[in-house]
């Protein structure tokens, strides 16, 4: 995966590469083991449905950018409301990825009416945030710090979704 193609976005939160050093930003992490979670540039997420749920245009246009470019389909939404109403039309994502800070409906609620809805429960959910914020409600795969590094979201991804595929 090209990094330069990333570099432009530091400033709104996602970095690619990680300086010599540097600990990933990641706060949370559950699910697949450790070998799963490799440098994801180096493979490709199956083709799987990805839900971008980020009220920053610069954000949700790059994390689209990169996670279609590793092969997934990726859909998009503005905010929680947006999203919730995406899933609920019939948009069924492999994984949701989710900003806790947004307008309308924030993280907490979207991820408190997805899991209430039978249908959409077992959703693996991904939360982000700039601020100190971690998600109050516990079902959450992972919760990461913008910014964060894009290869470690990807491995995240990557090993939901070949979870998925193995099950």
């Amino acid at each position: 995966m090209p990094q330069a193609r990333f570099a432009l976005r530091q400033g709104v939160g996602i970095r690619a590469g990680r300086a010599p050093g540097v600990r990933p930003r990641i706060t949370r992490w559950r699910g697949a083991s450790a070998a799963a979670y490799v440098r994801a540039e180096t493979r490709v997420i199956p083709a799987r449905r990805i839900l971008v749920i980020e009220d920053d245009p610069d954000v949700r246009a790059a994390l689209a950018d990169a996670l279609s470019g590793a092969g997934a389909e990726v859909v998009v939404a503005t905010d929680g409301q947006d999203g919730l109403e995406r899933v609920r039309a019939g948009c069924r994502p492999s994984v949701i990825l989710l900003d806790l800070r947004m307008p309308r409906l924030d993280g907490d609620a979207f991820l408190r009416e997805m899991r209430s809805d039978p249908a959409l429960e077992h959703i693996p959910v991904i939360t982000m945030t700039a601020g100190l914020d971690t998600p109050r409600e516990p079902d959450v795969v992972a919760h990461l710090r913008k910014p964060f590094d894009l290869d470690d979201l990807l491995g995240i991804v990557l090993s939901l979704c070949e979870g998925q595929h193995a099950g």
